[in-house]
């Protein structure tokens, strides 16, 4: 395998990937293209276009009409959505967990300002999250996610800059760690919409 091949393939597997086509027929469809090159002696660009456009014949010739309904034209579905937000706030809530933990400890303290302005960032991350990815296809639910995340932003800048900074408690900082792990298992639930 050449690589250039071996570029092309590489990323004809992350759009397809992307397009939420199943690890069977990713499989099936890349052999089929080395084996109509080996015998051709074509490269995979001038047999079958790039990656991006024999992802989208792949996915217009191989996917179900009735699984295709359910896409945007991107190929998404609104569970990959709901997995793109659940990800970067899973992902969000581990690294606070883990750098509240290295920097204050176990317990660190619980404030006022603290409290409310992590959990306007809380919703306002997968706001940001939703309102990027459905802005591909649904504009006004994109524009509602988005005043909703101005607005949880805004929210969290005035919580934590005019709210209390005394102690009132402490809170462990490990569950913030599991709040992101369980977040990013719930989005291999969620999502992608097909088995990969």
């Amino acid at each position: 395998m050449t690589n250039a091949f071996a570029r092309w393939d590489a990323q004809m597997r992350l759009e397809l990937a992307a397009a939420s086509v199943d690890r069977a027929t990713a499989d099936t469809v890349l052999a089929e293209v080395a084996q109509h090159c080996a015998e051709s002696g074509e490269t995979p660009e001038e047999a079958f276009g790039t990656p991006k456009e024999y992802a989208v014949a792949v996915v217009r010739e191989r996917v179900p009409v009735e699984e295709r309904a359910r896409r945007d034209r991107d190929g998404l579905t609104r569970a990959d959505d709901v997995f793109a937000a659940l990800t970067t706030t899973g992902v969000t809530a581990l690294l606070t967990g883990a750098y509240l933990w290295i920097s204050t400890g176990i317990m660190p303290p619980l404030t006022a300002a603290g409290l409310v302005g992590t959990t306007f960032t809380a919703v306002a991350l997968p706001s940001a999250s939703l309102a990027l990815t459905v802005s591909r296809h649904r504009l006004r639910t994109a524009a509602a996610w988005a005043v909703v995340a101005l607005v949880s932003v805004v929210s969290a800048a005035v919580a934590f800059t005019t709210l209390p900074t005394t102690d009132f408690g402490r809170f462990p900082s490990p569950a913030l760690c599991a709040l992101g792990i369980a977040l990013l298992w719930s989005a291999t639930r969620t999502g992608p919409t097909t088995e990969r």
